[in-house]
């Protein structure tokens, strides 16, 4: 697939919304070019050659569908990928049976969707242009990263596929979570070749990458010890961090050596991700080892934290006072761990306590950190009674903070309304913000007296009415500029939130209607 783009589309705005929404230089081709029509298409295509061509399906003169078929007739080197809406799934499937790569829906247009078609299809050309052994690799690497998907897998068939022995045999397959920290953007096609460069030095490595977040597997045929583990995690990093040091850039990777049967993988991929979440690094761009919390045969345990920063998070004020009551210790039961666990214990509680606050918008409250930090650098290893005396100054800071997400949902409404216009969703601006879906969806309720959707629509709805009032556009031109793509839909939110359709709207401003 050469590096030159066309997009075809009669509609002006949606090709203009196509070529600012996606970094098309990230994924290895120029500034896109355009056509109107199908007719318009075919004729560049047979001018000049074009490595991938998006298209609507729907267009005068000469349609998607038949654009497809006179380019393949024509014997025209071009990949195709069709533009769509909800009710045009009849013809995509058409489109498939001509040779299109896949479908976008028009109004979910995303740097993600369109980075997934073309790395699978990057993939699959790597793959039939390979050696039999690339060809084998790629499929090995895939079969590994469907184990994380499968709930259930038989220990003989990763054997098989990975030539590995039995578990029994000594057959193992470590996993850990890496995460990439740069200063600057890094190429799509650089960060893949640098995945092929260590394949070469370490066969063994498999890695999946998906922009900042990589997942590691390492195939060996027999047990590693913790320490012989540690040694080759650091080797890897150093080898990715040289890798993107141009850029600024450096990988952690989180790690888990605990093995029992090939069915622990998933958790393992969990455990190292959760190492990352806690913060617990020797520094950026270090290795980094989940703390073991509690011996198997002490009668008592500590407190579990692994999800006390998600639990922290999503809960109201009360409830978070109550959870971090919880995580205090009992001076005269504890002596049955040793100080290294108590440190482990200390350590990892606060990285939980200091990643909710900053999640929740407290990142840049001087007062409440320099509290906290102080707290923390004055607690000795040994000495429960210090932590909880620690944990006691946070809960009275939430006790004494009438509404801890208050600063986090002014900072969501204003990000709403500077890229409502985009294809925002509930899910991407959680991402955004880096928070549970389903808790900005309650925040919100709770906050702003309304849904996600609802406060999206009106917004939207708002801004159309402004922009009707003082300028005379089509509908379909009104609906993308307040980013509803599709008129019908607009439509429907304009009447449900002004409760008139936008013709009749326009009709009492004594304005011409057009379609």
């Amino acid at each position: 697939m050469n590096d030159r783009l066309l997009i075809v589309d009669d509609e002006p705005l949606y090709r203009k919304a196509i070529k600012e929404i996606i970094d098309w230089k990230s994924l290895g081709f120029d500034e896109p070019e355009e056509a109107i029509n199908g007719e318009d298409a075919l004729s560049r295509l047979s001018q000049s050659n074009f490595g991938l061509v998006i298209t609507d399906i729907k267009m005068p003169k000469m349609d998607g569908l038949e654009l497809i078929r006179e380019a393949h007739q024509q014997k025209i080197d071009s990949h195709f990928i069709v533009l769509s809406a909800y009710d045009d799934f009849k013809l995509v499937k058409k489109a498939f049976q001509i040779g299109c790569l896949d479908y976008l829906l028009k109004h979910q247009i995303s740097q993600d969707e369109v980075s997934r078609i073309i790395n699978n299809y990057r993939d699959r050309q790597k793959a039939q242009d390979s050696s039999d052994t690339q060809k084998e690799r790629l499929y090995q690497r895939d079969f590994l990263a469907s184990l994380l998907r499968e709930e259930k897998v038989k220990e003989s068939d990763v054997c098989q596929v990975m030539e590995i022995p039995s578990f029994k045999e000594g057959g193992r397959i470590y996993t850990a979570k890496g995460r990439i920290h740069v200063e600057q953007d890094i190429d799509g096609a650089y960060l893949y070749q640098l995945i092929e460069d260590i394949a070469y030095q370490i066969p063994s490595l498999y890695t999946i990458q998906h922009n900042q977040d990589v997942t590691f597997f390492y195939v060996t045929k027999k047990p590693l010890s913790w320490r012989e583990l540690d040694s080759f995690w650091s080797f890897v990093g150093s080898l990715w961090s040289d890798g993107i040091s141009s850029y600024g850039g450096s990988l952690s990777i989180g790690f888990q050596n605990k093995y029992s049967d090939i069915s622990q993988i998933r958790q393992t991929i969990e455990e190292g991700s959760s190492c990352l979440d806690w913060y617990t690094v020797r520094g950026q761009g270090s290795i980094i080892s989940p703390p073991r919390l509690q011996i198997k045969a002490s009668p008592v345990s500590l407190p579990d934290v692994k999800k006390l920063s998600q639990q922290l998070i999503l809960a109201t004020t009360e409830e978070s006072i109550a959870i971090l009551d919880k995580i205090k210790l009992d001076p005269y039961t504890f002596g049955w761990f040793s100080p290294s666990q108590i440190r482990s214990y200390f350590h990892s509680t606060a990285s939980h306590i200091k990643a909710s606050l900053e999640a929740l918008g407290f990142s840049d409250n001087s007062h409440l950190l320099d509290m906290f930090y102080q707290s923390q650098r004055q607690i000795n290893d040994w000495d429960i009674k210090q932590f909880n005396r620690t944990v006691d100054k946070i809960i009275d800071f939430y006790k004494t903070t009438t509404s801890l997400p208050n600063r986090l949902v002014g900072d969501i409404v204003q990000y709403i309304k500077e890229h409502y216009k985009e294809a925002l969703t509930l899910g991407g601006v959680a991402e955004h913000f880096e928070l549970n879906p389903s808790y900005l969806s309650r925040l919100f309720k709770k906050e702003v007296g309304g849904g996600f959707a609802q406060y999206l629509a009106e917004i939207r709805i708002k801004s159309a009415v402004s922009i009707m009032n003082a300028h005379n556009l089509r509908i379909s031109e009104l609906a993308v500029l307040v980013g509803i793509p599709q008129p019908e839909t607009f439509c429907r939110v304009f009447k449900r939130v002004k409760g008139m359709s936008p013709k009749q709207y326009l009709l009492s401003l004594g304005k011409k209607v057009t379609d």
